[in-house]
């Protein structure tokens, strides 16, 4: 996961420690261009470092995991949470918990769809985290 290491320098500067598993994953290709993925999986990421800013316990975990037809990348936070009436909110076009442009997730939710894909709010619980799923469908590399 290449956005993972260019991003391991802030990690390590804001103490987060990352988790990253993968579960039966094998040289499997999704329909997803890779600058679209890794702009989406950023995003996830900025999002999640902001999310444990202020916690005392400050981890993300990255769960790979395929459930066919679909690979699933599960982003786990230990950060302060989203309150469920803000779980489709958050995907709007101009919505940001952070004060920031309120694009990333709008933006990675209508690039998904054109995959047959999608990013929604799994679990989350005031101060204790948050997960994100990217469900992505696999494909064949031509």
């Amino acid at each position: 996961i290449n956005v993972c290491e260019s991003l391991d320098t802030m990690f390590k500067e804001k103490h987060i420690t990352i988790n990253r598993v993968k579960k039966d994953i094998e040289d499997t290709f999704v329909l997803i261009k890779n600058y679209e993925f890794a702009d989406i999986l950023d995003n996830c990421l900025q999002n999640a470092v902001k999310a444990v800013k202020d916690c005392a316990e400050k981890r993300i975990d990255i769960i790979l995991y395929k459930s066919p037809p679909k690979i699933h990348i599960d982003i786990r936070d230990s950060g302060i949470g989203i309150n469920k009436d803000m779980w489709e909110k958050i995907f709007e076009s101009g919505f940001s918990q952070f004060k920031s442009g309120g694009k990333g997730l709008y933006h990675a939710r209508e690039i998904l769809k054109n995959y047959g894909s999608r990013i929604y709010i799994k679990e989350s619980s005031k101060n204790s985290g948050t997960t994100f799923t990217i469900e992505l469908n696999e494909g064949r590399k031509k």
